[in-house]
C-alpha cells in the first residue's frame, strides 16, 4: 500500500486547533496536581523523622530474609541453685539405723542404708523419718538416676556382691537388674550419677574416684584428689563432684575434670565419732547429708540455702 502526505485540514479537521486543546487539558491537569505536592522536608524535619528507626548495630550487613533456619524452640526456664556452704546447714531428723552408710533422695523417696546388727535399707518419710519399707541388704553408696534407685558396696555377700552397681525399684526396694564392675575397686564407698556416667568412691584406697560407663560397667576415668581423705559420700550437681568426708569431716567441692578441690566447709559437728557418710542431692539441688553419730544413729542434715 501506498502512504500518502496527511494534510492537516483534510476531512475537515483543524489539527492544529485539536493540538492547542489537548495542551490546554493537560496544563489543567498538571496545574491542579501541583495543589498536591508536600513542601519540602527540612534538615531537622529529616533527622527525626530517622530518630525512630531501629539501629542495625551499625554494620554493613543488609537485614532481611536469610536461609539461615530460626530457633523457635522456648528457652529453658532458669534455675535459681541454692548456695550450698556451711550457712544454711539444717538438721531434718535422725535415722533408726543404728549405723548408718549412704543416703538418696528424689521426690518424695528417701532411701538410707546402714546396720542394725544386720545390713539393711530403708526407705523413710522424708518429712518425719518414720519407715516405709525396708529390704535385708544395705549398700555403702546409693543414689538416684531418674526414677530408679541404685547402690553399690553391697552386703552380706550371699545376698549382694559389693563390686556390682544394682538397680533398684524406688517403691520395695527390689532388686531389678545388675552391672558389676569391670575393674578391681578395693572398697566401694560412695556412688554418684552426671547425668551419664557413674561416679564411685574408694573407702579402701583413700581419695580415689572413679568413673564408670553405665552401658557395661568398664573404667572411664579415674583421679586422686588429696592424699589422707577418706570420700565416704558422693553426690554430683550436674557440674561438679561433692564429696562427704569421713575424717576429717568435711564437705568438698570438686572438680570432676582434674579432681582438683573447689571449696570446702566443715561437716555438721556431731561430737567424736560422729563422721559423715553419705550424700546426695535432691531434684531442688539441696545437698543431704547423712552422718553417723557417737551412739550409732544417723543424723541427716539438708544443705542450701
Amino acid at each position: 500500500m501506498r502512504a500518502y502526505p496527511i494534510n492537516p485540514t483534510q476531512g475537515g479537521v483543524d489539527m492544529y486547533r485539536l493540538i492547542y486543546v489537548i495542551l490546554v487539558i493537560l496544563a489543567i491537569l498538571l496545574v491542579g496536581c501541583a495543589e498536591d505536592i508536600p513542601e519540602p522536608v527540612t534538615m531537622e524535619e529529616f533527622e527525626e523523622i530517622f530518630s525512630d528507626i531501629p539501629d542495625n548495630g551499625g554494620t554493613s550487613e543488609p537485614v532481611g530474609i536469610t536461609d539461615e533456619p530460626v530457633d523457635i524452640t522456648e528457652p529453658e526456664p532458669v534455675v535459681n541453685r541454692p548456695v550450698i556452704s556451711a550457712e544454711f546447714i539444717r538438721l531434718v531428723f535422725r535415722t533408726p539405723s543404728t549405723i548408718s552408710t549412704s543416703i538418696a533422695v528424689h521426690g518424695n523417696y528417701l532411701w538410707i542404708s546402714g546396720f542394725d546388727g544386720s545390713g539393711n535399707t530403708r526407705r523413710l518419710n522424708p518429712a518425719n523419718g518414720s519407715l516405709i519399707t525396708s529390704v535385708n541388704y544395705m549398700f555403702n553408696g546409693l543414689t538416684f538416676v531418674d526414677d530408679r534407685l541404685y547402690g553399690v558396696g553391697g552386703e552380706p555377700e550371699d545376698v549382694v556382691d559389693i563390686r556390682t552397681i544394682y538397680e533398684m525399684d524406688p517403691e520395695n526396694g527390689s532388686i531389678l537388674s545388675s552391672l558389676p564392675l569391670q575393674f578391681y575397686v578395693p572398697g566401694p564407698c560412695g556412688l554418684a550419677h552426671d547425668g551419664r556416667y557413674f561416679w564411685i568412691s574408694n573407702g579402701a584406697e583413700y581419695s580415689k574416684i572413679y568413673k564408670v560407663n553405665p552401658e557395661d560397667g568398664s573404667l572411664v576415668d579415674s583421679f586422686d584428689y588429696g592424699a589422707g581423705f577418706c570420700p565416704a559420700g558422693l553426690a554430683h550437681d550436674g557440674t561438679n563432684l561433692w564429696i562427704a568426708e569421713y575424717n576429717p569431716d568435711k564437705i568438698l567441692k570438686v572438680d570432676p575434670n582434674n579432681g582438683s578441690i573447689i571449696s570446702s566447709f566443715d561437716a555438721p559437728d556431731e561430737g567424736p565419732g560422729g563422721n559423715p557418710t553419705g550424700a546426695d542431692f535432691d531434684d531442688k539441688y539441696y545437698l543431704w547429708i547423712i552422718i553417723n553419730t557417737e551412739e550409732n544413729r544417723g543424723s541427716i542434715y539438708k544443705i542450701g540455702g
